[in-house]
Formats: C-alpha cells, sequence, structure tokens
C-alpha cells in the first residue's frame, strides 16, 4: 500500500483499498492474539516497561531515518548531480566510515557516560547532517557532500549501540528474546514506512513545485525576454525542464526537513528513560 500508493492516486484505487483493508485486518487480529491468548506471540508485560517501550518508539523513528536518506541521496547525486554510479558510490562510503568509528567510540564509552546522553547526541549529528542537506544544490561540491553523510554516520552509530543498551536494561531475562524480536520487527517496518512516505513526498511536492514556478514562467514575464521565448516549442521545453529541476531541489529539502521533523520529537522520549544501574 505504501510503496504503490503515490503511483495508483492512493484510495481511489481499488487494489490499495484492499491492501489497507488486510493490514488493517492484520493488526486488529494480532491484537487480539496479543491481548486476549493464554500464550501470545508478543506478551503484553514488555509494553509496561517504560524503558522498552520508549526505545521502540526510539528504534522506529531512527528506522524512518536509517534506509530513507540513502534513498534519497542517491537519485540526487546521480540524477540532480550527474555523478556516475561509481563516483555515488565512492563518495556515499565515508558514511560506513563515520558509522564504524562511532560505534567503536559508543561501545567505549558506555561504561562511562550515560547512554541516554550519547543516543541525545547522536539524534542531534543526524538532525544537524540534514540540516546541512537543506541547502544542497546540484552544484554542491563533494567536500559538502562528504562531511554530511560523515556526520550523519557518525549519529547513526552513536544512536544503535546505546539505545539497545537503554532499552533492555530493565527488561526482565525472560523476556529479552521477545524483546528483541519486536526491536528488530520495527527497526524495519520504520525503514519500510519511511523509504515509502519519503519516496511520496518527493513525487507531491516536486508536482507542487511545479506548478508554483511555472506559474510565473508566461511569455509576459519580461525576465525572460531577450534569451528564451516560453511562446515556441524549444523554448517551452529548455523553461519545463529547468522549472522541473528547481521544484527538485525544494522537494529533495522539503524530505530533509520532514526528516528532522521526525527525528527532533524522538529526543523527547530520552526524558522517559532511566538510566541502566552499573554492575
Amino acid at each position: 500500500m505504501l510503496d504503490r500508493g503515490q503511483d495508483q492516486d492512493w484510495f481511489t484505487s481499488r487494489e490499495i483499498v484492499v491492501e489497507a483493508a488486510l493490514a488493517g485486518l492484520g493488526i486488529y487480529l494480532f491484537l487480539v492474539h496479543m491481548l486476549c491468548s493464554r500464550q501470545p506471540l508478543i506478551r503484553p508485560v514488555l509494553f509496561r516497561d517504560i524503558n522498552f517501550a520508549s526505545g521502540l518508539a526510539l528504534m522506529f523513528a531512527v528506522g524512518t531515518l536509517l534506509v530513507s536518506s540513502l534513498a534519497l541521496m542517491t537519485p540526487w547525486l546521480q540524477v540532480m548531480s550527474n555523478y556516475p554510479v561509481e563516483t555515488a558510490g565512492l563518495v556515499m562510503a565515508p558514511r560506513g566510515l563515520g558509522n564504524l568509528v562511532s560505534i567503536m567510540l559508543a561501545g567505549r564509552l558506555s561504561a562511562r557516560v550515560d547512554a541516554r546522553l550519547m543516543v541525545g547526541t547522536g539524534l542531534v549529528l543526524i538532525c544537524a547532517s540534514f540540516w546541512l542537506m537543506t541547502g544542497w544544490t546540484p552544484d554542491v561540491s563533494q567536500r559538502e557532500i562528504i562531511i554530511a553523510i560523515v556526520v550523519q554516520g557518525a549519529g547513526m552509530g552513536m544512536v544503535f549501540t546505546p539505545l539497545q543498551v537503554l532499552a533492555f536494561a530493565t527488561l526482565p531475562p525472560q523476556f529479552r528474546t521477545e524483546g528483541a524480536s519486536l526491536f528488530s520487527l520495527l527497526r524495519n517496518i520504520g525503514a519500510a514506512i519511511g523509504v515509502s512516505v519519503t519516496s511520496a513526498l518527493l513525487s507531491r511536492n516536486a508536482q507542487a513545485m511545479h506548478e508554483m514556478i511555472g506559474a510565473s514562467v508566461t511569455p509576459f514575464n519580461r525576465a525572460l525576454h531577450g534569451w528564451l521565448n516560453p511562446a515556441t516549442r524549444s523554448g517551452a521545453a529548455v523553461l519545463d525542464g529547468m522549472v522541473n529541476r528547481q521544484a527538485q531541489i525544494v522537494a529533495y529539502a522539503d524530505d530533509y526537513v520532514f526528516l528532522i521533523l521526525t527525528t527532533l520529537p524522538a529526543i523527547l522520549l530520552l526524558f522517559l528513560m532511566r538510566r541502566p544501574k552499573r554492575a
């Protein structure tokens, strides 16, 4: 439903309606089974642990960023900045390096620094990287791109390990197997929803901005006189390409703002979580 909704015009499509009904029925049956069965797949007592419940919500929010940011950067580099596939891959590779270094650092600091502080720092770094990306244009330098994605990778690494420590710190050992499976499930669902939502927003915002910018591109606009005539077929084609390019730039920036607004509220969940007791 989420992946095909934009192409099928959402609930005007019979396919999307059927998929939404099946998804809603599945969620309903899962909840009924969990609350009424003597031996449910996931025991409701897990959600009484405030650290674990807050950790699940945080992991879902971070999961939306994990893949969607890559799904946005890849077409940006290849389509907007005209990078070859190999060059785009090499430019994005430092994100993994920043992730690796921060994971190692977080592991060493976990016994000395409050895990909530590390998770909060990681989320702020992720927001900072998205904020840098809102100012990108097709002419952005490789240096600026690499700085932003290294900061983003470092933020991701600062979040994952400390967040798992926080989420399972107060959970009784007999519930940890179920908790781990639910933790992974929420991360994967968040990633799937994040990619679908950002792709749909990118398409819709690009269309809206194309209409907004195109409204001022007319034969009567004096700014166009002397170099290009939108009344001719060739002039209209060139202008449409320029308008579409500018609309895409704004749409990408709007998506990055959306990811920031997804991340910032998640920081508030850290205030509900308790610090793990030291051994």
